[in-house]
């Protein structure tokens, strides 16, 4: 008798685990189709509690601006423009080594990801269900529908990024121009 209500438990258990598995990915999506890549959008962020910045994004070209450094970047090219040297260094992105080749990667819900459940935590006072992404080193806070954190392994470190919300404007195109950086040095390293 106890091995046949274990079954029945376990019967209402299963179909559950599926939802929960499959709100994850619904949830991810949600979060997701706010930061679109082929309609460009601007985001600001804070790393680690320190460093402020503004990504944006636009197709698989971004631009992120910190304090100390400009970097324009698609796929296969990466340019860092350092305004205290007035130099610019260029470097090819190569897709093998990198866990992504853009940050506009992260952004882009894959339907056949099995995104997975991960808990929850409280990020700055809001409580989040931390959703990790399968093939990447990434796992994602959310709540409700809003996406609060990114935390992303660099090397042996774990970095948190905290999102504000995306703003969607019409943007120019996000690619680095020399002639925007008169007598800027170029070095380049491809």
């Amino acid at each position: 008798m106890r091995i046949l209500k274990g079954i029945f438990i376990l019967s209402f258990l299963f179909p559950a685990s599926l939802l929960l598995a499959q709100s994850a990915g619904g949830d991810v999506r949600r979060v997701l189709d706010k930061f679109d890549p082929s309609r460009g959008f601007t985001v600001d962020f804070v790393v680690d509690g320190a460093m402020f910045g503004n990504l944006t994004v636009k197709g698989d070209n971004y631009r992120i601006t910190g304090s100390e450094a400009v970097v324009f970047g698609d796929k296969e090219t990466k340019y860092t423009y350092v305004p205290v040297n007035n130099e610019v260094m260029i470097d090819g992105v190569d897709a093998s080594e990198a866990t992504y080749s853009s940050p506009a990667d992260l952004f882009r819900y894959s339907a056949s990801a099995d995104y997975k459940e991960a808990g929850t935590q409280t990020v700055d006072g809001v409580l989040c269900r931390a959703v990790e992404v399968p093939g990447l080193d990434v796992t994602m806070y959310i709540s409700a529908d809003r996406l609060v954190a990114v935390k992303i392994k660099e090397g042996a470190r774990y970095h948190i990024f905290k999102l504000a919300t995306p703003e969607y404007t019409s943007l120019p195109e996000v690619r680095f121009v020399q002639s925007d950086y008169p007598g800027v040095e170029v070095i380049d390293f491809r």
